[in-house]
Order: C-alpha cells, then structure tokens, then sequence
C-alpha cells in the first residue's frame, strides 16, 4: 500500500519546474500495470460473541453444532442441556424457545418434534438472552433462547446440499437442500428436508410395593421408528426505503412406529407380567408468519406488525396386551389452533432515550380426545367407557407493554419496562375418569415489570444488572387430565387443577471484551410447576403435574470463548455451579429436594492445514435436584474431524458424539417417604458415530442494489488493498 501512495503524495507536493517530468518521462500506474488477483482474508469464526445481554453462538464455527439438526446444534451448546422436550440453560428450567423474536406456540412432544426436523443449516445463530425486555411476553421464562434462521444476503441464485448420516445403536439418515434467491429489492428462500431414524431406548424401574418390603421391577424396552419432513418458504421484499414485508411458512410432516415391552415382576411374591404397547403416531404441524415494517428514519424509529398462525394435528393409536390375553386399544388425537397479532412501535426521542411500547392478542384453540376400547374378542364388551374422555381448551391473552431506555452516556445505560396481561381460559373436560363433566373458567390479570442498569467501567469492562417478574402458564399438555396407560401399574395424565407460577429473577453480569462472562443469577418461584408421582392403589403410580409451594434457585456460570492457545488452537469452556431447593405439598409426605449441582463444559477447536480441522470437546453435568427426583451426574464426549474441499463450497465431517457412551442417567425418586430408582438409556442422545457432507452453490455474492455504488465501492477496495 506505501508503494502505491508514496508516488501519488509526491505528485500532490509542489515542485520546481526542473522537477517537472518531459513529456517523454512515464510515471507508471501503479494500479494498472499490476495483474491484481482475488484477495481472499481468512480468519477464524468465533463460536461465541459475549455481551452483558446475551450470548450469540454461531452453530457453523463448530464441528458439533453445524451437522445434523437444530435439536442436535442446541444439545451442543456450552450450558445448554435438551432432555426431550425440556430445555435449560445455565441452570434455569423450562427455557424459552423463539424464531427470530417470535415465541413458538409449540409445547412438549410438539416443539420437540420442530427441533429434530428443522435442519441446522437453516440456522444463522443462536442467541441466549439473559435479560427479557418488556416485548417478551410475561409467560417467556428469565432465559430466553432465541433461534435466528438463515436468510439471504446474496444477489443471485444459492443453492445448498446436506447430507447426515450417523449409526450404533441408534440410526439416522438426514438429507436437506435449500434455495437462496436474491434479485433488486426482494429475497426468497427455500428449504427441505427428510429424515429417517430407528431409536431405542431402555427404561428400568424398581420401586416400593405397597405398604411391605416387596418392590417392583420393570424392564421397558421402546423401539421407535420415525420419518419427518420439515418443508419452509420465506419472502422478504423492500417496497420503498421504508416501507419492507416478510411472509413466511413452515410445515413438519411426522409418524412414528414404537414398539415397547414392559416386563413387570414382584420377586417376593413370585408375580410375573409382560405387557407389549404398539403404538402409531402421525402428527402435523403447520406455521405461518405475515409482517409489514415501516422504518422512518427522520424520526429515528420503527412500527411494524406481525401475524402468526398455528395449526398442529395429532392422531394416536395405541395398542396395549399383556401375556394373561387381556387386552386394551386406544385412539387418542386431536388439534391445536392458535392466532397471534402483534403491534410494536419505537422511537428515539432524542440522543439519549428511546421508547418502545405494543400491542399483542394471543388465541390457543384445543380440542383433544382419548377412547380406550376392549376388543369383543378377549373381553365381549367393545369399549371401557370409564376411561374414554375429551378435553378441549380456549385460552386468549390480551397484552400491552411500554418500555423506556435511557443513556446519557456510552458508559451507561438504564432500561425500565412493564408489560399488562389480561388472560381468558376456558377448560372444559368431560368423561368418566372423573365421574362428571368439569367446567373451568379463569380469568387473570398481572403487570410484570422489568428493569435493568448496564455500565460500561472501562473501554473492555462491563456490568449488567436485571430484575424480571415472569409467569409460568400450564402447558396444554398438562392440564389435559386425559389418562395414558402404558401398563397396569404406569398412569401418566394431566391436572386441570393447575395454577400459574410466578417467578421473581435477579441478575448479575460482569463481561470482558467479547470473550469473558460472569454471571450470578437467583429466581424465587411461587406455586412452580413440577412432575409428581403418587401411588393411587396398591400397585398404580400415577403421574401428573402439580404447583409446588415454592422453589428456590440460584447459578454461578463463568464462560470463557474463543481463548486462542496457539495459531491453530483456540478453546472455549464454562462452569456453572447450580442450587435448586423444592418444596412439596404436605400430601406428598416428602421434605425439601435440595442439591447443588456443578457443570463443566470445554471446546478445542484445531484450525489445521490444507483445508483440515477437529474437535473435541467434553460436558459433565453433576447430581442434580429436580422436582422430586435426583438425578445422577452423566457426561458427553465429542470428536469430530472436518476437510473443506472445492475452495470452501463442500466439506466432509467424520464425528463421534458421545464416544464414551455415557451420556444416561438415573434418578431417585421418594414415593411416600420411600426410595424409588428409575434408570434411562435414551440411545438416541448416546453414541453415535456418523458422516455429514454438505455443499454450496452460488451465482452471486454481496451486493448493494445500486450496481454503480457497488462499483465505486469495489474499486476503493481495490486501491486500498494495493
């Protein structure tokens, strides 16, 4: 670069006309003379960016969390643990899941099922937000993980391939491709993807017998068999400088096959049962999102409106017989339909404060069934009216927030916000379980507030101090006191009954730079909603959620990302120490669960030549209180090996996660004051070894919409780089 501006500042000085050039003199042009090939700038993706706020992680700068599934990217992620359908992060239950900034309607085996189905390479990155803002609905939990899918930034044509497959005891196939078109002032993107997968899974049980000192045992052997398509579309055009729209629509598409055998014994008193459990299921889901955006940049704000759309359909066949010849057939199903409008408006009234204030209305439509018949064969009666019910559900929520920031300086800034919500639920469920039709309506209304105070102490040190009040809102799920019988002696239902949970969570946060973050939270929840299990007969457990009087619960987490080691070294790592303390209702006839839990997790991430790079990173979660279980400590180890081909478009990934094997816990759980056992392999989050390929196409790269601007902009690079 000196040797091409040296030249050019001589010619600027003044000069004596002795030093003027001849005409037959040539000053050579150091721009055209020269034969410029492609600059290319490498450097290393940061898996993490760390703000007092939130963290970002970048699911492709790692070799776990870029191959195979979202469900598989968040089960990657340092201080994230996914256990079906229940997600924590840094300690905190029940966390949040949105796309984008809107809040998925998808609860239990639902949102699971979105999970596994939606592609990794949809994904741009995932956020973990700390701090709730007065936006996110009061049923959001303090933590929020917040998905931000993959749109295009291209002008031209992108098209991508991916392919997964991975094997041991458990097996999965994954293929996905994806379109990226970008022209003027309109993108569009496009995705597909299938899956096939054969998982099983090992449940033992060994709890007390009645008031004696038999116990019973179980062996539950499940083999599932699934098939998912997951197929999306999004639009986004720019009308005008101000104006901008987006539509976008998701469908998920699955069956399962599962096939389970319960071998059931009391040894004391020599009883022996085994009991098979067939089941079907076919579900599907469907979304879809409509915003319109105005941004007027005179007035330094933004409104815009958005409208979601849920239609969710599940059909269940169930098949249950034991070696006696006795024999029960259920047909359960139903749909889910929800509405979302949203307004949101904000402004900056001068240099130092911005508003932000909306409007939002929520309607959850449910309508679920369950009928469990006897065939004529085996009993001459064709159905057991006394375990057939309905349940069906309407719940509207109306909000409206407001919410003001204030900075006088960049050193400091002050956010106060509080959000109003008015709830309508409607619970109507009917059957002969209960003996008559019950009819439950709530109506509720609470303010949530929300504050924090974020200071910067020097150019690399900041500090960040929140309090959130939030609610937890029963799942559909889980009110549906529908019975599912997996055997004579397991009964797992809903509670109609349940209340809302209100949580009170406090903050602290300390970042360095963009690598370094500390973290003291603490959270006290009212009325928490937990898994019980209670014995109804001499020989029924029955399962169902229920409000705990109160549960307290505290976390320390210090994380530390992108620590370059060497040139091609770098690690990332967290600790997190966790308390949680449980309280249960007098009828249980348990004391407090009370435990503190340590967790640690490491990332090596080698950068090596010719194209190459690995992995290893390794989590151990420790003894954990949770609900009325202790769980046992369980760990992960993960090696992977990656080789990019064809200048970057296709690169191949050999991995192993869970090498050891070791990634399945055991619980204890205290019925009537005595100690139960429940021992899991779920073999689909253990070993697996497997390859991914992926590759990409493109016609385009960055661009501007004005091809002069994107011109004169090349060629001041071009100047510069010389």
């Amino acid at each position: 670069m000196f040797c091409t501006l040296i030249p050019l500042l001589l010619l600027a000085l003044p000069q004596s006309p002795d030093s003027l050039p001849t005409p037959t003199d040539t000053i050579p042009d150091s721009i055209s003379a020269q034969q410029l090939d492609e600059i290319v700038v490498k450097a290393r993706r940061p898996q993490a960016i760390v703000t007092p706020e939130k963290v970002s992680f970048n699911p492709s700068a790692t070799l776990a969390g870029s191959e195979g599934t979202l469900f598989d990217a968040l089960s990657s992620l340092p201080g994230i643990s996914v256990n079906g359908s229940s997600i924590s992060a840094d300690g905190q239950n029940g966390v949040t899941v949105t796309i984008d900034g809107r809040k998925l309607m998808l609860q239990g085996n639902a949102l699971e099922s979105y999970l596994k189905s939606l592609p990794v390479s949809n994904i741009s990155r995932i956020e973990l937000i700390s701090a709730p803002a007065a936006a996110n609905d009061a049923s959001s939990s303090s933590t929020i993980l917040n998905i931000r899918l993959r749109h295009t930034r291209e002008h031209g044509l992108t098209i991508g391939l991916n392919g997964n497959a991975a094997g041991w005891r458990s097996r999965r196939g994954l293929g996905s491709f994806f379109i990226d078109a970008g022209y003027g002032k309109s993108s569009l993107t496009a995705s597909y993807s299938f899956i096939a997968s054969n998982n099983p899974s090992v449940l033992l049980t060994d709890r007390p017998y009645t008031t004696t000192d038999h116990r019973i045992t179980q062996v539950y052997n499940r083999h599932r068999s699934d098939r998912n398509h997951n197929a999306s579309l999004s639009f986004d055009h720019n009308f005008s400088p101000r104006w901008s729209a987006g539509l976008s629509f998701s469908g998920n598409w699955f069956s399962r096959r599962e096939l389970g055998i319960m071998d059931t014994s009391i040894p004391g008193i020599d009883s022996h049962n085994l009991t098979t459990n067939l089941t079907r299921f076919h579900t599907s889901n469907l979304m879809g999102n409509l915003c319109l955006k105005d941004t007027f940049a005179h007035r330094r704000g933004q409104l815009s409106f958005g409208f979601d759309w849920l239609r969710f359909t599940n059909d269940e066949d169930q098949g249950l017989s034991d070696i006696s010849g006795s024999a029960l057939q259920g047909d359960m199903g139903g749909t889910i339909t929800g509405y979302v409008a949203t307004a949101d408006y904000s402004r900056n009234l001068n240099e130092a404060t911005r508003i932000s204030a909306g409007l939002k209305s929520t309607l959850l439509l449910i309508d679920n069934g369950g009928h469990y018949s006897e065939p004529v064969s085996t009993a001459g009666t064709d159905s057991h009216d006394n375990l057939s019910s309905r349940f069906s559900s309407r719940e509207n929520v109306n909000a409206a927030y407001l919410e003001g920031r204030y900075s006088p300086s960049p050193l400091l800034a002050l956010t106060l916000g509080c959000r109003v919500e008015q709830t309508n639920l409607h619970n109507r469920f009917s059957g002969n379980e209960t003996g008559e039709q019950s009819d439950l309506r709530r109506h509720s209304a609470g303010v949530f507030f929300n504050a924090s105070v974020s200071s910067r102490l020097t150019d690399r040190d900041g500090l960040l101090l929140s309090y959130a009040r939030r609610v937890n809102r029963p799942r559909y799920s889980d009110l549906n006191p529908f019975v599912y019988i997996f055997d004579d002696i397991t009964h797992v239902g809903g509670n109609i009954n349940l209340r809302e949970a209100i949580s009170n969570t406090i903050q602290l946060s300390y970042t360095r730079d963009s690598w370094l973050k500390c973290t003291l939270s603490g959270s006290y929840i009212t009325d928490d909603i937990a898994r019980c299990y209670r014995e109804i007969t001499d020989r029924i457990v029955y399962t169902s959620p229920e409000n705990l009087p109160r549960h307290l619960n505290a976390t320390l987490t210090l994380s530390a990302m992108n620590l370059p080691i060497t040139r091609f070294w770098d690690i990332s790592g967290s600790f997190t120490l966790i308390y949680n303390n449980y309280s249960f209702p007098p009828s249980l006839g348990i004391g407090r669960n009370c435990r503190f839990t340590p967790v640690i997790d490491c990332r090596n991430r080698l950068d090596l030549s010719s194209g190459w790079s690995a992995e290893i990173s390794a989590r151990w979660n420790g003894r954990m209180a949770y609900g009325q279980a202790g769980v046992s400590s369980y760990g992960t180890l993960y090696i992977g090996i990656r080789k990019l081909m064809l200048g970057g478009k296709l690169n191949a990934t050999l991995f192993a996660r869970d090498l050891l094997n070791t990634n399945h816990f055991s619980s204890e759980i205290w019925l009537n004051g005595r100690r139960a056992i429940l021992s899991e392999r779920e073999y689909e989050q253990m070993r697996r070894i497997g390859l991914s390929i992926s590759l990409r196409l493109h016609s385009g790269k960055l661009t501007t919409h004005k091809k002069r601007e994107k011109e004169m902009i090349d060629e001041i690079k071009r100047v510069n780089l010389q």
